[in-house]
């Protein structure tokens, strides 16, 4: 985040997405209206945990006390804490959901053309973030909404429904509490959740033996239907020249 906090250090030249600036409102997971700051909950949530397919890992592994300390600190760098110190709370409220709310959500995803950045099938791959991203050359990317643990505000059903009410600043993504009922977002929400799925990963690969003369020879063969999938995240290669900062993978 660089010593002035404006998310210039000198290992963010090798990150995607790159760190935050703090001395600018670009603080993405809040539970505030867009265009505010976040809370100190919202603050200290995100330092506790992280945020997933960034650079920015979780810090429970120093006392509760330091992260507090830690927060006050980052608040120093931008001055609109001080003017807006209460801001406005996007309150939660679960809602259950169920088949119709779903059915919902997902007309309302083509009515409000989030496709056009999400993608039709929701992979994060619509023609507005192509767009923004190569043609461009804006950082800005889509979520793959079928991949939960990517989600950057959390995967829940009530984190889902609170980024959809709140966006996220300076980015693309805007709020949609004044373009949405309270109950649409909640059938928006509940889609989306339909849509994603978690990583089926694990620390150890599991063999199975197959007593069989003829063992699978191709990735269609029906062998294959009788395991259990798993994903196995990639990570670019940077330990030895030439170092890969910015994989495809």
């Amino acid at each position: 985040h660089g010593i002035e906090g404006r998310g210039d250090g000198p290992a963010s030249k090798t990150m995607f997405p790159k760190p935050r600036n703090f001395t600018r409102n670009e603080y993405k997971v809040r539970s505030t209206t867009f265009g505010s700051v976040p809370t100190d909950e919202d603050l200290f949530r995100i330092i506790t945990s992280g945020i997933e397919g960034t650079a920015m890992p979780f810090w429970y592994t120093i006392s509760e006390t330091e992260r507090w300390h830690v927060l006050y600190y980052v608040k120093t760098f931008n001055d609109q804490f001080k003017k807006d110190a209460s801001p406005k709370v996007v309150s939660v409220v679960p809602v259950v959901s169920t088949p119709e709310s779903i059915q919902r959500g997902e007309a309302l995803f083509k009515e409000f053309k989030c496709f056009e950045c999400h993608g039709e099938d929701a992979k994060g791959n619509g023609p507005l973030t192509v767009a923004l991203h190569t043609e461009w050359g804006m950082p800005y990317r889509a979520r793959d909404l079928t991949k939960a643990w990517n989600f950057k505000g959390g995967n829940t059903a009530e984190d889902i429904y609170r980024t959809i009410s709140t966006g996220f600043n300076e980015t693309p993504m805007g709020s949609y509490l004044e373009k949405m009922s309270d109950e649409d977002r909640w059938h928006v929400a509940h889609y989306v959740k339909s849509l994603a799925k978690d990583m089926m990963s694990d620390v150890v690969v599991k063999v199975k033996l197959v007593e069989s003369e003829e063992l699978p020879s191709t990735p269609s063969d029906e062998a294959w239907n009788t395991v259990a999938p798993m994903e196995l995240p990639l990570a670019g290669q940077i330990l030895v020249s030439p170092r890969q900062w910015t994989p495809s993978i």
